[in-house]
């Protein structure tokens, strides 16, 4: 599968698990060297207003209702999991916006993954633009830093698709 992207591009493929490695790198450094400019930049709208807050609140106190903040509907994921890199690295806008990269980093791997699913009997190596192209949209680009449901969200309904199309749909269900 990434082996014929490389092969597309006119690479030699060393084994399929360094190709889907050397692109997963790929993909990483490519959304890291772009957001460099802001990845210290101050929470913004709903992250101060309720993850953040939600999430700290978690951190500090192990509340998982939020008292710094109104407790809302939003599932409690995406805060547990900043609780956790918090206390491993310890809580700062720049571990933060990391995190949700890493989301968003899996999020175009797996949407690569998807492509070359969908474009199988597709000539040359259409799974690479529409990679280039999620990565250039505004609001992806946006998305990918903050501390939203947003990045999640789509990582994990590209991950349902992809288990769906191999028919793994107890995983499936759960993702």
């Amino acid at each position: 599968e990434a082996a014929r992207v490389f092969r597309a591009v006119g690479w030699r493929v060393v084994s399929r698990r360094a190709s889907h490695l050397i692109f997963f790198v790929l993909f990483a450094a490519t959304l890291l060297v772009m957001h460099l400019p802001l990845l210290t930049l101050p929470f913004h709208w709903d992250e101060m207003g309720q993850f953040v807050p939600a999430a700290l609140d978690l951190y500090r106190d192990g509340a998982w209702v939020p008292h710094s903040t109104l407790p809302n509907v939003h599932p409690p994921g995406v805060m547990l999991l900043l609780a956790g890199v918090w206390k491993v690295f310890g809580f700062s806008i720049l571990t933060s916006r990391l995190t949700m990269l890493a989301i968003a980093t899996v999020g175009v791997y797996l949407s690569f993954l998807l492509a070359i699913r969908l474009s199988r009997k597709s000539p040359d190596a259409p799974a690479i633009a529409t990679v280039v192209f999620l990565i250039v949209a505004p609001l992806f680009y946006t998305q990918s830093i903050m501390v939203l449901l947003d990045m999640p969200a789509m990582t994990l309904t590209v991950l349902s698709l992809l288990l769906f199309f191999d028919e793994r749909y107890a995983v499936c269900a759960l993702a």
